[in-house]
């Protein structure tokens, strides 16, 4: 499947194959957007996905505010038209919210391994995929603070995660452990079973979501960006390639002030392995 860019630059193309970026303006950026929020997807047959037509758009509009700021174009992001209504229906993305987090976590969960594991998600960001191969030596101490620092297997990124208290709560004893030894050697090598425990947690917290491992990820970034983290800051913890992917997650954020989850105190978050 081609990527994000290979996907705008086909559409460009097909509307105006010769344009330079100096000659971007506003009628011609009308009639990309109404060209992405029309085309028609090979795979489904139906129009893309409004969460697809906001990413493609972003990345544009990204591309002429980096030109415009190097002299090569004159078209500033904030010109972009809305995009509302554009697109087919969206891909949904779930993710809890503050409110919903602090009644999670004031909910007993029958498995403590899928607690713990939730939790450090929602407070680093961390993939499934990454949380189960995190080993001592990723923890390192910078003064008087830890950052995570790891090589993500999916994006083959660096990712650097300050760890706040929350995590440092959740970090089993250091004693007796080596650099290379695994920091959560007793978590399930089986989303399925995790997903299943989860599943039942989040019912009995009576919260009306469909929730899986990968939406606490969801969850770290939407409570980062609606207490005001700059949306760059959160793009470059989650190693996103491109921050048009990060600013979907706006569109998840439903409370206008929460505190940031660097400073959140979650209830009950003493937990030993």
């Amino acid at each position: 499947r081609p990527d994000n860019f290979s996907q705008l630059v086909y559409q460009i193309k097909r509307i105006a194959p010769d344009i330079r970026l100096s000659d971007v303006n506003r009628i011609f950026v009308h009639r990309l957007r109404d060209s992405i929020a029309k085309t028609v997807s090979d795979q489904t047959g139906e129009l893309l996905k409004k969460n697809t037509v906001w990413r493609l758009f972003c990345q544009f509009g990204w591309i002429m505010q980096r030109a415009t700021d190097e002299g090569l174009a004159n078209f500033r992001r904030e010109q972009i038209p809305s995009l509302k209504g554009m697109g087919g229906q969206p891909g949904k993305r779930e993710a809890l919210t503050y409110k919903e987090l602090q009644r999670l976590v004031d909910t007993p969960c029958k498995d403590e391994r899928t607690r713990i594991a939730f939790l450090f998600s929602c407070s680093t960001g961390l993939r499934w995929s990454d949380l189960k191969r995190l080993r001592w030596k990723n923890i390192v101490r910078h003064d008087d603070r830890y950052q995570l620092e790891m090589l993500q297997s999916k994006t083959k990124k660096f990712v650097y995660v300050p760890l706040n208290k929350l995590a440092m709560s959740l970090l089993p004893d250091i004693d007796n452990c080596s650099p290379d030894d695994l920091v959560f050697n007793h978590l399930y090598k089986d989303t399925d079973i995790l997903n299943e425990h989860l599943c039942r947690w989040v019912e009995d917290a009576g919260i009306d979501k469909h929730i899986t491992f990968h939406c606490f990820r969801h969850t770290y970034a939407t409570l980062q960006i609606a207490a005001g983290t700059d949306i760059y800051t959160v793009s470059k913890m989650l190693t996103h390639s491109n921050v048009a992917t990060t600013q979907i997650y706006a569109e998840l954020v439903s409370e206008k002030k929460v505190e940031t989850i660097s400073k959140i105190s979650l209830k009950d978050t003493e937990t030993t392995l």
